[in-house]
């Protein structure tokens, strides 16, 4: 049985600062994380040089540089945001309904014909002349008079027109539609500065190290000024909504590709915004480049603070996988005495998180 080493009186040397993060180690296993870096009206905006660093507890697993270049298509804020659309107009509830066309009235009849006139009476025949000489020929009659023409009998009148049927109601106008909610607002002065960082994960296929995030690992982001050789931790992530976001790694394999095709990537990316300033986080350091007030405690990695942590210190000060170099074990060293034991131990007890 193993003897559980209670103490190291291990004194350890201060450690130089750092100037910058350094790159991560690289892994088939990734996904890019492309979005804004946001920055408030009262916190300078990122200028080339300086940095944005993922962190899988106290393991660097991505890293993205500022340039001129990127620096150059950052926008700033008017301070008015974009509006919801415009609900659509409702539509006639009824329709306009015509009158009746009345019906035509009835033709009046036509008069009777008046009667043809009787026709004059055929004068008499005049008397036969006596035998001898040739009598004379007896004068024609007068010719009977034309009788009367009928009068045309009166024209029939004609029928009355119907009147025509009222006019419909026309039916009243539908609701305008509601107006969209009105999407996320910056305050005045806000900077967005796009952003695409590459994050790696471990590898599972490689057992004897560990290249990066595990699966469903926590992932924290830490910025560097340098300008003022400023590391900050107030860093928080966001969806496009602007909600704080709980990133967990969701790396997969991706497998290389044997030509390298310009704009061809397989790589999975998720549309996240990273905020500096945010309420509630920590405010910056000076100068180390290293890790944030509780990251350190993490030590195996998976994003939470817990009693596995404190089993694996107890591990490292039992002899078990414990580095041979002051400086490995400079990490253990949790409350800063210059010793990795027990009291380290409890550092982390009194700060998990469940």
């Amino acid at each position: 049985m193993r003897t559980l080493l209670i103490a190291i009186p291990f004194v350890l040397a201060a450690a130089p600062a750092m100037g910058q993060f350094t790159a991560p180690s690289s892994s088939s296993v990734k996904e890019r994380v492309s979005g804004d870096f946001i920055t408030g009206p009262s916190v300078p905006a990122p200028q080339a040089g300086d940095q944005l660093a993922a962190f899988a507890g106290t393991r660097i697993v991505g890293l993205y540089n500022f340039t001129s270049s990127n620096v150059a298509s950052s926008t700033t804020s008017a301070g008015t945001g974009t509006g919801g659309a415009t609900g659509q107009t409702g539509q006639l509830l009824l329709r306009a309904d015509p009158g009746r066309e009345g019906t035509t009235g009835t033709t009046g009849t036509t008069g009777s014909t008046g009667g043809t006139g009787g026709t004059g009476a055929t004068g008499g025949t005049g008397a036969t002349g006596g035998t001898g000489g040739t009598g004379g020929t007896g004068a024609t009659g007068p010719t009977g008079q034309t009788g009367p023409t009928g009068q045309t009998g009166p024209t029939g009148q004609t029928g009355p027109t119907s009147p025509t049927g009222p006019t419909g109601q026309t039916g009243p106008t539908g609701q305008t539609g509601q107006t969209g909610p009105t999407g996320p607002r910056d305050p005045a002065g806000t900077v967005r500065t796009p952003f695409s960082i590459v994050i790696f994960g471990d590898d599972t296929n490689t057992t004897s190290t560990v290249e990066g995030a595990a699966k469903g690992a926590q992932i924290r982001f830490q910025f560097y000024k340098s300008s003022s050789n400023q590391t900050r931790t107030d860093v928080r992530v966001e969806n496009t909504a602007g909600e704080a976001f709980n990133y967990t790694y969701n790396g997969t394999f991706v497998p290389p590709f044997p030509i390298e095709i310009p704009g061809f990537d397989l790589t999975p990316t998720r549309n996240l915004n990273v905020r500096l300033g945010a309420v509630g986080a920590s405010g910056p350091t000076g100068g180390t480049g290293g890790t944030g007030d509780l990251s350190k405690y993490d030590l195996n990695g998976d994003g939470a603070i817990d009693m596995n942590d404190a089993a694996f210190l107890l591990r490292i000060i039992a002899g078990y996988g414990r580095p041979e170099t002051a400086q490995g074990l400079q990490k253990f060293d949790l409350n800063g005495d210059g010793r990795v034991d027990t009291a380290d131990v409890v550092e982390i007890i009194s700060r998990r998180q469940r």
